[in-house]
């Protein structure tokens, strides 16, 4: 049974990885704790987590992909044991490190898999916060995919029209997945 999670994100960052099928994270250097693509778990092993990905992070950030797991999960207690890729981590808070984050929800951090991850991992939806949207399409920016001619029409005709800009982006999105179960297989550069 697969584990979905969700990565949080700006709508244009989910985008490109989106159309991409690739995470670029912050550092490679396998010490550094941001070698990874973070994420967030909402259901493990076919049992619901605390975790949602529309609640208050998707909106401050703007938007969520949602992905699914299907491979080797660990619980990842320190960094001193280096997360390999193509392995799932749960991480728990430092002051829960001996606890298993997934059977003590108070102890649940965070999920990631590891920079040079390339199986496993695919995006099956994404969840976006209209508002944040709107305010990139009416200041045009977005990628030339979501704007189209839209991108030299006034602002104030943008704003008028943000409810075309609000579909003309989930299409963006929806096409960058691509339709039915599969998904889009997502690689996590390393």
């Amino acid at each position: 049974m697969a584990t979905c999670l969700f990565h949080v994100t700006g709508p244009v960052q989910a985008y490109q990885i989106a159309k991409a099928g690739r995470h670029v994270p912050f550092s490679v250097d396998p010490m550094n704790t941001d070698a990874c693509l973070n994420l967030y778990a909402t259901v493990v092993r076919g049992k619901p987590a605390a975790q949602a990905p529309d609640g208050q992070q998707v909106e401050a950030a703007g938007a969520a992909l949602v992905v699914e797991w299907d491979g080797p999960e660990e619980v990842l207690s320190t960094w001193q044991t280096l997360p390999k890729p193509n392995v799932l981590y749960h991480q728990p808070w430092d002051q829960y490190k001996h606890a298993d984050p997934l059977e003590e929800p108070e102890a649940y951090y965070r999920s990631l898999v590891a920079a040079g991850t390339d199986r496993h991992l695919k995006i099956v939806g994404f969840k976006l916060d209209e508002e944040i949207v709107e305010e990139a399409w009416v200041a045009g920016d977005l990628p030339d995919e979501m704007m189209g001619l839209w991108r030299f029409a006034p602002k104030a005709l943008r704003r008028l029209k943000s409810d075309r800009g609000i579909k003309r982006i989930y299409a963006a999105m929806q096409g960058a997945i691509g339709g039915g179960d599969n998904g889009r297989t997502l690689v996590v550069d390393g």
